[in-house]
């Protein structure tokens, strides 16, 4: 019984250890942000000026709106592409289907260092400057093989004899695609699409190798080459905060979508 007691108290001490180690550095950030002066000091007087200083930014804002411009053109055509290469990895049976199941999930394993570089070296290579397509398209890389396996889990969620009962009924494959496989999936797709906008969100290495204008990643990098101000720190804990936000609402649609396809 002791031991037990002792196994369970050493296993909270652990998760205590490795949460207070992943969040305080987050937690460090929102409080230099709140800070009044430009250089931390204690006692901390807390101010919004620099959340303020944000919306009266106008380079800034049009870094955000590009940003989130951005995000969600690359989470919508990721997850475009994804819902038939979902619908191939767990509803076909073709030749060469296991080595298609790793191919297409490979690219999450690629260093994403690795992928802009590789990204911006074949772009010199056909003569092709960076731009705003070449970054969507770059990330998608990345995000296409996350959004498979979010829709994936949601295909297997339920039997593939309700697509097969309205085929003997007499509809067509388009029209089972649009009023039987599409609103089951949906709640896939949501989670697909927000966990593809949350990792464009925070995209550093693709953004800075493969686009031609900053997002909000590579311009906290570039404005703390030239100098420390808390509003870095404020621009940081606004965009951590909508990335927690959009996983906050992703996760658990996206273990329910697990759990009913274990069951």
């Amino acid at each position: 019984m002791r031991a037990g007691r002792s196994l369970v108290i050493g296993g909270w001490v652990l998760t205590a250890v490795v949460v207070v180690w992943m969040y305080v550095p987050f937690v460090s950030l929102g409080v230099y942000a709140l800070h009044n002066k430009n250089f931390f000091t204690l006692p901390i007087d807390p101010t919004l000026k620099w959340f303020a200083g944000i919306f009266g930014n106008q380079s800034l804002l049009r870094v955000l709106s590009y940003t989130f411009f951005k995000s969600l053109t690359a989470a919508v055509l990721a997850t475009a592409v994804a819902i038939p290469g979902a619908i191939a990895y767990t509803r076909y049976d073709f030749p060469g289907l296991g080595l298609y199941k790793r191919l297409v999930l490979l690219p999450i394993f690629f260093p994403q260092l690795v992928l802009g570089i590789a990204i911006l070296v074949l772009l010199h290579y056909f003569g092709q400057l960076p731009n705003t397509a070449t970054m969507i398209v770059g990330e998608c890389v990345l995000l296409v093989p996350i959004a498979v396996l979010v829709i994936s889990i949601q295909l297997l969620g339920y039997s593939p004899e309700i697509e097969r009962a309205a085929e003997d009924l007499g509809a067509g494959h388009f029209r089972i695609f649009r009023q039987v496989t599409l609103p089951l999936i949906a709640p896939g797709l949501l989670a697909a699409f927000l966990f593809a906008f949350t990792l464009s969100w925070g995209n550093f290495y693709i953004d800075l190798y493969a686009g031609s204008r900053a997002t909000v990643p590579p311009w906290v990098y570039g404005h703390m080459q030239q100098g420390f101000s808390p509003e870095i720190p404020a621009v940081s804990v606004l965009a951590v905060t909508v990335s927690l936000i959009l996983l906050l609402i992703t996760i658990p649609i996206f273990f329910n979508r697990m759990r009913s396809g274990v069951e």
